[in-house]
């Protein structure tokens, strides 16, 4: 079941399965190595972790001493373990997704770019109402927020497993993530948790995909390994023996300006046939 998510999906490469490493990867890895040197010294130099802290979490304070980096450095720090991999598995579900459309270095950029901008909006209530937006903001959910919108946005049919166990579709669980995050921003209730930051990465998130989905689209090179990898994937009952040529044609025109994930089972079926039939000797 797992295995038939898209964010769940590893592509095969020569009729058998094997690791690839992907920016996705590295970002976990990433993040990974920050987290265990914060441990570190959070064990044998409790001063130094919270100097480091002081310098890289996000704060008004922090902004107003010139510290602009902490738009960056507070999406690789975390609160415990709990925080740390709650945030690790968004990130290996979503921006595997994501990379997968977009390609890795314009996942990065809308990774960052929702993380930044779900900053912007936390610090921003935070000179309005410092005593209930003025806390110092850590941990990488922003931008997993803003990639889940982008995902919603992107395939707001595909089902995610909460919990591993109950299928959901990906734009309900879009909603219900915004409905809390604004809730919560405007009511005040939990201060522990930066739901504005999580609503303005989602915000973000949703305009990269809404406004701006010319610039980031994949090339058209990209849209056919994609569509190529998917085919791979899809196993048919009774797929079609010679698709048309112009049948093909009009299934990837459909990629081009909808994406792999807006395509019927028929029409995979449909691209993996042509697949097999190139590739046949």
């Amino acid at each position: 079941m797992l295995e038939n998510r898209d964010y769940m999906r590893q592509p095969e490469y020569g009729g058998g399965w094997r690791f690839r490493f992907s920016l996705t990867i590295g970002l976990i890895l990433l993040h990974l190595l920050v987290f265990v040197v914060l441990e570190f010294f959070r064990g044998y130099n409790p001063e130094a972790f919270l100097n480091i802290y002081q310098y890289c979490a996000l704060s008004n304070s922090g902004l107003a001493h010139g510290r602009v980096w902490q738009f960056i450095t507070f999406q690789f720090l975390h609160m415990g373990q709990g925080h740390f991999l709650g945030n690790m598995l968004g990130i290996y579900f979503f921006c595997r997704a994501v990379e997968d459309f977009y390609g890795g270095k314009k996942m990065l950029l809308m990774y960052f770019a929702c993380g930044i901008f779900g900053g912007v909006l936390q610090t921003g209530l935070g000179l309005l109402v410092p005593s209930v937006f003025g806390l110092p903001v850590v941990g990488a959910s922003a931008g997993v927020f803003g990639l889940l919108a982008m995902y919603a946005a992107r395939n707001p049919e595909g089902e995610i497993l909460i919990f591993f166990v109950v299928p959901a579709k990906a734009k309900h669980i879009a909603w219900l993530g915004a409905a809390v995050a604004l809730f919560y921003t405007l009511v005040p209730a939990d201060r522990g948790m930066a739901h504005a930051a999580h609503l303005g990465g989602m915000m973000m998130g949703w305009a990269l995909v809404r406004f701006d989905w010319r610039r980031f689209a994949p090339r058209k090179r990209d849209e056919e390994t994609i569509a190529g990898r998917t085919a791979r994937l899809v196993v048919t009952d009774a797929p079609p023996a010679t698709p048309a040529t112009a049948e093909v044609d009009a299934i990837l025109d459909k990629i081009s300006a909808h994406g792999i994930n807006s395509l019927s089972k028929r029409e995979r079926e449909i691209l993996e046939a042509a697949g097999k039939k190139k590739t046949r000797p």
